[in-house]
């Protein structure tokens, strides 16, 4: 019983992850099963409502495995990458970027920066 106490912590980040990483899955099979362009503009919308913030949760939850703590601030800090990378994702048509759309194959490019780059290194810590 001791163990299970003294691992509680663990619970809420490794739910998270768990969650949102089956929204994505669930999601992400839904958009290769759709048939129309609206479907999938649809679904990737949901898929990006979960990906952004999974690399995130797992790094909290390895923090709270480990037993280190870090300050409330830095925890708050590690969401501007996945809140910005939501808000790039929505904003497209907004924010002037690039869209190309060949029939059903949808692509994306930013002019100014590889974000891609950003969220991906985001997840090596």
């Amino acid at each position: 019983m001791h163990s299970y106490r003294s691992r509680k912590h663990l619970e809420q980040p490794y739910i998270l992850v768990t969650l949102l990483s089956a929204i994505y899955t669930f999601s992400y099979a839904f958009e290769l099963s759709s048939t129309s362009l609206e479907q999938i503009i649809f679904w990737l919308k949901v898929e990006y409502l979960a990906l952004p913030f999974i690399p995130v949760f797992l790094l909290l939850m390895c923090i709270e495995y480990v037993g280190q703590r870090i300050k409330k601030v830095w925890q708050n800090a590690l969401f501007i990458i996945p809140f910005i990378t939501i808000f790039m994702h929505y904003t497209t048509d907004l924010l002037s970027l690039i869209l190309q759309i060949n029939g059903i194959e949808t692509i994306v490019l930013f002019q100014l920066l590889n974000w891609w780059a950003a969220l991906g290194f985001t997840s090596l810590f």
